[in-house]
């Protein structure tokens, strides 16, 4: 047994402020991702139910993950939830037709007769023209539409956010404001029936019913600023993801760990070594490559995707080749003299080479005072740098081990 004494050790130790990220769940009423269902994500129960709309692929290509509207089929919500003084309707909208000159169609409705509330596809209805944002007003009872002026394009996704505030009442288009008009400080009229209805692709009574999809709509109760419908729009933006090692020269027949970073607290991680699909879903993967002659390599592969059904984001997809060293074994104990256990996954542990080799050996750990914090019999789970369970305090410590 060889014995090292007065091993000299860094622990450098690094703090993270949390960064400020904006709340699309505040005020959120009604959030409808479509995933083979017309359920609500929010947490409210809101639930829709389908007539005649029928499933169909989202703007990534994904089935089942939108609903198509033929003119005639819609989507019921509860009855009375969604009449709000101050509100908000973001929705992906892929247009498959244009209606004739004089006609509309609804996207949404939430009223009933008399008046309601409305973003729509207009063509010279009551002189508005595109994408329209139609509301009536109370006490006056006139209605106020609020179109861009141009049609938009067949067989593409726009995402359209409609917000109202007691000022202001705002359209957006991809995230870009592209008209507003002054409510008049008048409130929204919701209709002279005692049943307020909600609906997406048709205005209640069964008319102006619309042709193309609809998918990943977010109802509010409150009025979105700019920056918030800026995030809605930009919530496909997939994040960059890399992938790390715990080891910077694997070893065949060794365990290594690899790191995808990037992701958040609800991705999910489909992983695959040289096309192989791995069994571990989170964003570490334990892998033990085999023990070849001579080095060789292998490809690593991770696609990560957002769990969180009200805000998706395209799937991101990452691949790095790694090369897997053919170590010789021997004897010799080499003993790193610094790690950095910053969980990054990078020498995140004092891992002492060729160790394994020895399987009596004792491994102590001692601080500057002469205290042992560390005790292992062959070192099979290599130091952490902590002591009791909790990290060592931050700064320079100067520890004593020996082997």
């Amino acid at each position: 047994m060889k014995k090292v004494n007065n091993i000299l050790l860094l622990l450098i130790l690094f703090s993270t402020s949390a960064i400020g990220q904006i709340n699309l769940k505040n005020g959120l009423v009604g959030c409808y991702p479509f995933n083979a269902n017309a359920k609500d994500e929010s947490g409210n129960n809101n639930n829709g139910i389908v007539n005649g709309a029928v499933l169909t692929v989202d703007r990534f290509g994904n089935p089942n993950s939108a609903y198509r509207f033929d003119g005639y089929s819609f989507i019921d919500l509860p009855d009375n939830k969604f009449s709000f003084d101050n509100y908000s309707y973001a929705m992906w909208v892929f247009v498959s037709d244009i209606p004739t000159s004089g006609n509309s169609y609804r996207m949404i409705a939430i009223g009933g007769a008399c008046g309601d509330q409305t973003l729509a596809l207009s063509y010279n209805y009551f002189n508005a023209v595109g994408f329209d944002f139609g509301v009536y007003n109370k006490p006056a009872l006139a209605n106020t539409p609020l179109a861009i002026g141009t049609l938009p394009e067949i067989g593409k996704w726009y995402h359209l956010t409609a917000v109202r505030d007691d000022l202001t009442l705002n359209l957006y288009i991809n995230g870009v404001l592209a008209k507003s008009v002054s409510s008049n400080n008048t409130k929204p009229y919701y209709g002279c029936d005692a049943v307020e209805k909600a609906r997406f692709g048709i205005r209640n009574g069964g008319v102006q019913g619309f042709k193309g999809a609809l998918d990943d709509i977010h109802l509010y109760n409150r009025p979105l600023n700019a920056a918030e419908v800026k995030a809605l729009y930009d919530g496909n933006t997939p994040p960059t993801i890399t992938i790390t090692s715990n080891s910077a020269s694997p070893c065949g027949g060794d365990k290594i760990t690899f790191t995808a970073n990037g992701g958040n607290a609800t991705s999910k991680y489909l992983w695959k070594i040289d096309d192989v699909t791995q069994t571990s879903s989170s964003k570490n993967l334990d892998y033990t490559p085999t023990k070849k002659t001579g080095d060789y390599q292998i490809k690593v592969a991770v696609e990560v995707t957002d769990g969180e059904p009200c805000f998706p984001q395209d799937p991101s997809k990452k691949e790095e080749i790694f090369t897997v060293k053919d170590c010789v074994e021997s004897d010799k104990i080499l003993i790193p003299n610094a790690f950095s256990p910053n969980s990054d996954g990078v020498n995140d542990t004092w891992e002492i080479h060729g160790i394994k080799n020895n399987p009596d050996v004792i491994v102590e750990i001692y601080d500057r005072w002469g205290e042992l914090i560390f005790y292992s019999k062959g070192y099979s789970t290599p130091w952490d740098g902590t002591y009791k369970n909790s990290p060592l305090n931050e700064g320079y410590l100067c520890l004593c081990g020996k082997i």
